[in-house]
């Protein structure tokens, strides 16, 4: 078996490269929309062939690169009939197996974060027929279980959370203690709240160690599930329906036209919000009225999805050398209405040209002042 773990600590998405290098053949689960050049070359230095594309689930926190991955590889695309996709996909159903030469992959039907959820176990059957780890989506995480307030608005949240205790206790914790546990997301990630930092774990580890894991009852569970849950981003419910909705969705954002500062001030009042990208510093020191500070350093694209809504037309201030990083950073949540980027950044507005006023900030630390 080769396998390869990806990992974009941005969004704390993790995607999979598994294949069998006799059969010559790979699958990437959970593919990232950005990431797609990535798995490619993985796969060619590997000698792989990408025949088929996993998605655990309609994911709400990135774009899925399974469409763009699909027409580079003529790969097909597998997931849960519950997902209701709009587009051409192979269900597959609990108790599933896939097999890829030596590599065994047994679909669980794991609802509960979503209805269509599923794990995979994986084994090695050149290394025997005892199943080596499972890929358990956004159903069990480190230290965390996946949220279930996502589709509150179109599936009862105590639902949800009674499918995820059954789940749970009915299929994930009845595998054996040393089997390895390799979530959809990390760290970082807005689909759990007490997310380690670790990327892999074991069920034996996580029984002992998950809080919402310990002894408890079912009605316990979903009252302690949904409590305090973090208000669900503005863009979550966006990327989950582009996600279901699949075709049009392109491999990575293309770039949006530069504008001269006459330009971008007219876009601006024409109701297009301004981004600022910059660092706290150089926003603090001088910016356009209005405009939204977003940081590149940072889990920038997060905060933009949570910030601004999917059908603002955006404005961008970036630091020169970085415009087609912004942009693809906000692709991977969705976001592509973007009337512009200032063109040469910040430094080299003129603003009497573009007939706009320049905001300044004085910066003060928090550190306690010495009486």
């Amino acid at each position: 078996m080769i396998f390869q773990q990806i990992v974009n600590e941005e969004a704390g998405c993790l995607s999979y490269l598994i294949g069998c290098s006799q059969a010559g053949e790979a699958a990437v689960v959970d593919p990232a929309r950005d990431r797609v050049d990535e798995y490619l070359a993985m796969a060619r230095r590997k000698g792989l062939t990408v025949t088929r594309i996993i998605d655990t689930h309609l994911h709400a926190d990135h774009i899925s690169g399974n469409q763009a991955l699909a027409d580079r590889t003529g790969a097909r695309i597998l997931m849960h009939p519950a997902a209701d996709a709009a587009f051409p996909t192979t269900p597959i159903e609990d108790e599933e197996e896939i097999r890829i030469g030596n590599v065994s992959f047994r679909v669980l039907h794991t609802p509960g974060h979503t209805p269509e959820s599923v794990a995979l176990l994986v084994t090695d059957r050149s290394r025997g027929e005892e199943p080596w780890f499972v890929l358990t989506g956004d159903t069990l995480f480190v230290g965390d279980v996946g949220r279930v307030d996502i589709l509150s608005s179109r599936l009862p949240v105590q639902e949800l959370a009674g499918l995820m205790y059954d789940t749970l206790h009915g299929k994930l914790l009845e595998l054996p203690d040393e089997t390895r546990v390799f979530p959809a997301h990390g760290a970082g990630s807005l689909c759990g709240r007490n997310i380690r930092r670790e990327t892999s774990s074991t069920i034996g580890l996580e029984r002992e160690t998950n809080a919402a894991l310990r002894p408890m009852g079912r009605e316990q569970f979903i009252a302690e599930i949904t409590r305090d849950v973090p208000e669900t981003p503005v863009y979550f419910l966006h990327s989950r329906d582009l996600n279901r909705a699949g075709p049009g969705l392109r491999a990575g954002a293309e770039m949006p036209p530069l504008l001269a500062p006459r330009a971008f001030a007219e876009a601006a009042r024409a109701g297009a919000l301004i981004l600022d990208t910059r660092g706290d510093a150089a926003y603090a020191a001088a910016h356009p009225p209005g405009a939204l500070h977003v940081g590149l350093d940072g889990q920038y694209a997060s905060w933009v999805g949570t910030l601004a809504k999917p059908e603002d037309r955006l404005l961008l201030i970036v630091k020169p050398g970085r415009e087609e990083e912004a942009v693809m950073r906000l692709a991977r949540v969705g976001y592509e209405n973007i009337a512009g980027l200032l063109e040469g950044g910040f430094q080299f507005l003129d603003v009497r040209d573009a007939n706009r006023d320049v905001v300044e900030h004085q910066r003060m630390s928090i550190a306690s002042p010495k009486e």
